[in-house]
């Protein structure tokens, strides 16, 4: 049979009406009220107690935030390819045109970045000129948009023609190693090989 409570008994002078318990749940009270719990907060301690009685670690109850293993690795789009710094401008930056786009594109070869990934890096090494010419073509662009605009803009415009008559004319400087010398035939190969490339492609 159901009971009436008065509020001020149990202590719930917020509402209107007075608060209709049952016999039981009136026991109930009254064991928790001479266990000296009154709120939430002293459930929460007797919880911790008997816990603690029973040989379990008292601060992990109650604890409702999740536990993330340290060792647990997370993937992160923010990831990206650190190349090497490009201007596009004489005597500035780390590398020239041709060794930048060899980069980018054996990034892309390699497929270990994705099409983002591979963008923000180029965005990162790009400063000066070539940081200008890339924010012109705005956000919603392909790597290989990226790149054709990159080689039109500080690519090869030289003939055929002229690069051969570099090539055979070109001659090993006073103090230049033997190495440098080479490397400086090898590229004017390559410029005639591949005039509009990097390089050759596996």
């Amino acid at each position: 049979m159901a009971m009436k409570i008065p509020d001020e008994d149990l202590e719930l002078s917020d509402c209107e009406e007075p608060v209709s318990i049952s016999k039981e749940q009136l026991q109930l009270l009254e064991s928790l009220k001479k266990l000296g719990i009154e709120n939430t907060d002293d459930v929460t301690r007797l919880i911790k107690n008997k816990a603690k009685a029973f040989g379990i670690n008292k601060e992990s109850v109650g604890d409702t935030t999740p536990h993330v293993n340290s060792d647990t690795k997370f993937s992160s789009t923010y990831h990206y390819p650190k190349l090497a710094t490009f201007y596009g401008e004489d005597n500035k930056g780390e590398v020239s045109w041709p060794t930048f786009k060899f980069e980018v594109e054996s990034l892309q070869s390699a497929k270990v970045f994705n099409e983002e990934q591979i963008l923000l890096g180029i965005r990162r090494s790009l400063k000066g000129n070539a940081s200008d010419v890339i924010r012109r073509l705005g956000t919603g662009v392909t790597v290989n948009q990226v790149l054709r605009k990159l080689e039109c803009t500080f690519g090869n415009i030289e003939t055929k023609e002229s690069i051969l008559c570099k090539f055979f004319s070109c001659k090993q400087k006073v103090n230049e190693s033997i190495s440098n010398y080479l490397s400086r035939l090898e590229g004017l190969q390559l410029n005639l090989v591949y005039p509009n490339s990097s390089g050759p492609k596996n």
